[in-house]
């Protein structure tokens, strides 16, 4: 009992909490007092990836390989180019989908972020009295873009074999 009272007679005196603000103050502003150095002093340190084994199979995705417009790109360079995609919201593209070019889904797959995780599902859509295609990228968010969409599709994907 005699440790309580001593206890809340310490944490009510003014020392102990000029205490708690200084460690509250001033502990943050040490750490956070380093030097930062400008984007042009600063020495870029060579990229370690956390996945090794995927910079052998995919080549490095380079945003502006040339800056000059008569250099081409060395040859296996994966280049970042702009598309303009219709996005909207999933019913809206359903139904363009489905009532405009008469199309059905055909198939589905996913798309993975690095940890594994679904971020999006690809589905093709296809009419196989027209020929139209589409292949349109759901989202959680309840968004969905057409990715690409075309005529002359033809199913590539022969009958499996029948077993006796």
């Amino acid at each position: 009992m005699r440790l309580m009272e001593w206890v809340s007679r310490f944490l009510t005196k003014r020392k102990f909490i000029f205490f708690l603000v200084t460690v509250c103050l001033f502990i943050p502003t040490v750490a956070c007092a380093q030097v930062i150095e400008s984007p042009d002093e600063q020495v870029e340190a060579p990229a370690e990836s956390l996945w090794p084994e995927r910079n052998e199979v995919v080549p490095p995705i380079t945003p502006n390989p040339f800056a000059n417009k008569n250099q081409e790109a060395p040859y296996g360079t994966v280049l970042m180019t702009q598309k303009t995609i219709s996005c909207n919201n999933t019913p809206v593209i359903e139904n363009y989908i489905q009532n405009m070019g008469g199309m059905a889904p055909v198939t589905f797959g996913t798309n993975l972020n690095q940890m594994g995780a679904i971020t999006s599902l690809i589905q093709m859509y296809a009419n196989p009295m027209n020929k139209r295609f589409a292949v349109v990228e759901h989202f959680a968010t309840q968004k969905s873009c057409i990715l690409t969409q075309g005529h002359n599709f033809e199913m590539l994907v022969p009958a499996p074999p029948v077993v006796n």
